[in-house]
């Protein structure tokens, strides 16, 4: 099970472990909230980007997403591959904190330790562009897939979606590599979060609702400080 902070950013505060693990860890009293999810393995991770400007044109980015690991040498103490490893201070700084009780510890050759990963990454570090045949199948269908996919949420909640950053994963990545199937794929593709990606103001500025979409991100902010009351 996975057990994370209602209102966590970044990886910080998440727990990860079976049912005992998760009610003794929320048995000792947490001051923020905390939201309770069964943990699904997954095969691949995606981040898929769409934008549309105000005069309908549509850009649509994909790639796999990987998560940033330190690997053991049988010799080196975590401190060290963590130093080593090219990734943002933000992460390096992260992970020391959380794994201080290990840093003077050489980790076994083989063992992966997965870093914390907060902040802005540089480019190349948590993403793999995909380019054989086999992966822009799979894309083309996903493709196909979230045109759709949107298209049906624009259609519920009302408006138009300029930006959206959406992450996801595939349950079994195989499934992407057979004829488009919307059901199918819809019942492999897991959602992490939704989410408006670097800063609000291109959001408000290529809409042209903009009032309908004041409105409910007016709703969305009343309501997230009540919550916090």
């Amino acid at each position: 099970m996975i057990c994370k902070p209602l209102y966590g950013h970044g990886g910080l505060g998440i727990k990860i472990g079976d049912r005992n693990t998760v009610e003794s860890f929320l048995s000792r009293g947490v001051e923020a909230p905390y939201v309770v999810q069964e943990k699904v393995p997954v095969s691949q991770e995606y981040r898929y980007v769409m934008y549309q400007d105000s005069e309908g044109k549509v850009w649509r980015v994909c790639y796999e997403k990987t998560r940033p690991e330190l690997k053991g040498d049988n010799s080196s103490p975590l401190w060290k591959l963590i130093k080593d490893e090219p990734t943002p201070i933000a992460t390096k700084l992260a992970t020391a904190f959380l794994k201080r009780n290990q840093l003077f510890q050489p980790i076994p050759e083989g063992q992966s330790i997965q870093m914390t990963q907060i902040g802005m990454p540089k480019k190349g570090n948590f993403e793999n562009y995909l380019y054989s045949k086999e992966d822009m199948r799979r894309v083309a269908n996903l493709d196909r897939f979230m045109g759709r996919f949107v298209e049906d949420l624009q259609g519920r909640i009302g408006h138009q979606l300029p930006l959206l950053c959406f992450d996801m994963a595939s349950v079994d990545v195989t499934q992407l590599d057979k004829d488009y199937d919307f059901e199918g794929i819809k019942n492999n593709i897991k959602f992490f979060e939704c989410q408006m990606p670097f800063s609000t103001y291109g959001y408000y500025a290529n809409t042209d609702q903009l009032a309908n979409v004041f409105s409910k991100f007016t709703g969305t902010l009343i309501r997230d400080v009540f919550n916090r009351k």
